[in-house]
């Protein structure tokens, strides 16, 4: 019973956040820039292979990977899981990184993000 309720609490968290944030975007009408890469020479790209992977595990690497990069610096990741689309949006709100694009393709999802 202790854990039936442990499980209907989090839903209820988990709920309350998913609104707040879908709250923040409308008010923030918050819109990503799309970025042509090709034509920035000195920007170094690093991929982050994280197909096959589920939540949290691909937001959880991503932090990880990001830590390990210089201010500034451009991650590549891509992953499977359609939970990832709103983990990344939420990331990038609320955290100081930069959501710099984003695309699916044959349910392949792909994030760039920029380390601030």
């Amino acid at each position: 019973m202790k854990g039936f309720i442990v499980k209907i609490v989090l839903s209820l968290i988990l709920l309350t956040y998913c609104d707040f944030w879908e709250l923040q975007c409308l008010k923030s009408k918050r819109s990503y820039e799309f970025l042509d890469f090709e034509l920035m020479d000195d920007i170094t790209i690093t991929d982050l292979d994280l197909k096959g992977l589920e939540c949290p595990m691909p937001l959880l690497k991503t932090k990880r990977a990001l830590k390990e990069l210089p201010s500034g610096g451009v991650l590549r990741v891509h992953t499977t899981d359609p939970g990832s689309v709103k983990d990344f949006e939420v990331f990038a709100l609320h955290s100081r990184h930069e959501l710099l694009e984003f695309n699916e393709e044959a349910g392949v999802y792909c994030f760039l993000l920029r380390k601030n």
